[in-house]
């Protein structure tokens, strides 16, 4: 893939490079170009693979997200390696190795820290796993939040990796049984009370700052100012001698949440550095939107139809009606609904135990079932229309994916071991076909670079096109061009600024709707040069002089 990588290329992917340009010339962004939401520590990775290597193009900057995907796949085999057994990790990493081809491409494109998203998440489950099986220590507590924080940071999808961490956490402290039984005894009035307030809460913060600011950035901002809240209680609590320094966590867990806190602190500070200083760094304003009701009908068939089939392998960029491929998607349904329904007999005492909030001795199944059930029940009421692009919501579920086949595997292995490799044979053949079908559909010519060295030889210096190929041309320059997004917000606004002092415009447009919207709106075509390359037609305004 990454030796077309021109193919499939796009502008979110060239806000990453150029960010990862800025870092190097000085300019260190703390979020994605005009999105809040995502943090730059893509940008970052890559600008360090750009200057090991001291050149920029889109096969480097796809490296960062390789490598943060490489170190995803390595911490996912450790941690069924640990948990389970080395099959089981065997199984799972290699669906993550060679995965469906409609989540393979959001493996290697820098669209903005799902691949760090990915790794910081289950690293996470890692180490707390870790502190319930080996003891917690103020090191392993302040990891824990180190990572939590960066996670939180970097990916708004990492808030249900830290809600399922606290909820396995809370159900296997200690304290549990008495903290259920207290709240077992309280009132069905005092729970429609509680529970009115706190989506009153919920909905005042959604609507206060719906038309002026973020609410992805606040709602992360706002757990950052409970750990500095919580971080400053404890240390006046030390600092009058009222808890001791060396106590267990079962005496004085206030201490452990201390290095939590800690740790989480660090990990957001990028977050609050922005808030205190605004000005430096490209962040943006992304308004809340509700989805509507009427629309949870068509998410609903969206879904079921499109993003689940989608997840195994069933959808693909280019599906085929040849016989032969309709029957491997037919056995491969019936593969994975196999794998469901042996995940869902052998561990659903886990489920019912997290329905339940029963008391529990923390196991991987509780990750699995609570993750999963989130980011399913996420999606189902999020998402626009298009399967390529809101499958990015469902990310997590390579995690979860790769642990129930790894799990269903594994058993079906010790009884079945000729059945389970002639399984594994069609599972991965299926995959690598419907990925390299993919890879032949992407062209092989980059008519992008052919654009931007047409407009170096003719000595033209900016110019707009529609968001899809404004930053990728810009990057492909290396900024030698400055093109902004024509019809659109400016991502980095210094672009329009640039292009609206330039004395020649310059207007780069696909061929179709693009171009014709453009002739329609124009006083004189006339008035400018028209250059196509491939499926790209270049406007200039004629020079005068």
């Amino acid at each position: 893939m990454l030796t077309r990588w021109c193919g499939d290329f796009n502008s979110d992917e060239a806000i990453v490079g150029l960010m990862a340009k800025h870092i190097l010339e000085g300019h260190i962004p703390v979020f994605f170009y005009g999105q809040f939401y995502l943090g730059s520590l893509e940008a970052m990775i890559a600008a360090v693979i750009f200057w090991l290597f001291d050149d920029m193009n889109g096969l480097l900057l796809r490296l960062s997200p390789v490598t943060s995907y490489l170190a995803f796949v390595t911490v996912s085999f450790v941690w069924l390696d640990r948990w389970h057994n080395r099959s089981t990790a065997v199984w799972g990493s290699l669906f993550l190795a060679l995965p469906p081809a409609m989540l393979t491409v959001h493996t290697y494109g820098a669209n903005g820290g799902n691949a760090e998203m990915l790794f910081l998440g289950t690293f996470l489950f890692l180490l707390v796993q870790r502190g319930f099986t080996s003891g917690w220590s103020y090191g392993r507590v302040f990891n824990v939040g180190l990572v939590a924080g960066l996670a939180l940071w970097t990916h708004p999808l990492s808030v249900f990796y830290l809600f399922t961490v606290l909820v396995v956490w809370g159900l296997g402290s200690p304290k549990w049984p008495e903290w259920r039984n207290y709240l077992g005894r309280l009132s069905l009035f005092i729970w429609l009370i509680i529970g009115l307030g706190i989506m009153a809460l919920i909905l005042i913060i959604l609507f206060a700052f719906n038309l002026a600011i973020d609410v992805l950035y606040i709602q992360r901002l706002l757990i950052g100012a409970i750990l500095i809240t919580w971080i400053t209680w404890i240390t006046l609590l030390r600092w009058r001698k009222q808890l001791s320094s060396n106590a267990s966590s079962q005496d004085h867990p206030e201490l452990y949440l201390f290095w939590l806190g800690l740790g989480g602190i660090l990990g957001i500070a990028p977050m609050i550095y922005y808030f205190f200083n605004p000005g430096n760094s490209t962040g943006g304003v992304d308004n809340f939107n509700f989805i509507t009701w009427q629309r949870l009908p068509e998410l609903w068939q969206l879904h079921l139809f499109g993003i689940i089939p989608a997840l195994i392998g069933l959808r693909t960029h280019t599906d085929s009606a040849l016989w032969l491929m309709i029957l491997s998607k037919i056995g491969l349904a019936a593969i994975f609904v196999a794998i469901f329904l042996h995940f869902g007999k052998h561990y659903r005492q886990a489920l019912l135990d997290l329905l339940l909030l029963r008391p529990i001795t923390p196991q991987p199944e509780h990750y699995l079932w609570l993750l999963g059930s989130l980011i399913i029940g996420f999606g189902f009421i999020n998402g626009n229309n298009y399967v390529i692009e809101h499958i990015r919501y469902f990310l997590p579920m390579l995690f979860v994916l790769s642990g129930v086949a790894g799990l269903a595997l594994t058993y079906w292995q010790r009884s079945q071991p000729i059945l389970v490799i002639l399984l594994t044979v069609f599972i991965w053949g299926y995959y690598g076909v419907i990925n390299w079908q993919y890879y032949q559909s992407l062209p092989q010519v980059c008519s992008a670079q052919q654009v931007v060295d047409f407009l170096e030889s003719e000595q033209i210096k900016g110019g707009q096109a529609y968001y899809q190929n404004a930053y990728k041309l810009t990057f492909l320059s290396r900024e030698k061009l400055i093109i902004a997004p024509y019809r659109s917000r400016d991502r980095y606004e210094s672009y329009t600024h640039y292009v609206a002092t330039l004395p020649r415009q310059t207007y780069i447009l696909e061929a179709g709707s693009e171009t014709e919207q453009f002739l329609s709106e124009v006083e004189s075509p006339t008035a400018f040069t028209l250059k196509t390359i491939d499926n790209i037609n270049i406007f200039t305004t004629v020079d005068t002089q």
